[in-house]
């Protein structure tokens, strides 16, 4: 088993700027996000009443851990001026025995939806964790209903896995889960290497 790759200080994007989380990170901006409404829609994080104790509780659970939890941070909006804002968190949840990280985010500033920047973010992130040593696939669920979020699974690479039918209740509305997942190349070409030995033992 290979150890777990810190994420760097900084991945750069073409708007979008990774690094971790840390707890300078936790503003009333940041909590206010886990607070509205809108942004957790989808989230069940909207069941939670968030404060500045249980965001340092949930960073801290990070501690001592593969799992890694990223600020998503883009230029400011005026060019005049030096720096970035936060607009939104990532996490990954690796498991290190088996080579998966389970991914999820969380785009809090809705001033910047609709423009591409969660799918960005999401690739950067996705493509860094499957370059890194051991990392052999990555993963995602997201209610049906979400269609932005399916947006971004689907546009970044990830292929359909399965489906829970009613698995969560959205409006008192049973709603399917649908899960995401995208292999490393390496990973691909071995799973496709020990088919064909399989088979070819199978005929002999």
């Amino acid at each position: 088993m290979m150890p777990a790759t810190p994420l760097p200080p900084l991945l750069q994007g073409r708007r979008v700027r990774l690094r971790p989380f840390t707890a300078r990170d936790i503003t009333d901006t940041y909590v206010g996000w886990l607070n509205d409404a809108e942004v957790v829609r989808y989230s069940n994080q909207r069941f939670v009443q968030h404060t500045r104790a249980s965001c340092e509780r949930y960073l801290a659970s990070f501690d001592g851990t593969a799992h890694l939890f990223v600020s998503l941070r883009v230029a400011k909006p005026d060019a005049s001026e030096r720096g970035e804002i936060p607009v939104g968190t990532l996490t990954a949840y690796r498991s290190l025995p088996h080579g998966t990280a389970d991914v999820g985010i969380l785009l809090g500033e809705r001033a910047v939806w609709g423009q591409g920047i969660g799918l960005e973010a999401w690739q950067l992130l996705t493509d860094w964790l499957l370059a890194t040593p051991g990392l052999r696939k990555v993963t995602a669920g997201t209610l049906a209903c979400n269609r932005a979020m399916l947006a971004v699974a689907e546009r970044s690479g990830m292929a359909r896995e399965g489906l829970r039918r009613a698995q969560e209740l959205v409006d008192g509305v049973p709603t399917d889960i649908v899960y995401f997942a995208r292999f490393a190349p390496a990973a691909v070409a071995t799973a496709s290497s020990r088919r064909e030995t399989l088979e070819a033992a199978h005929d002999a």
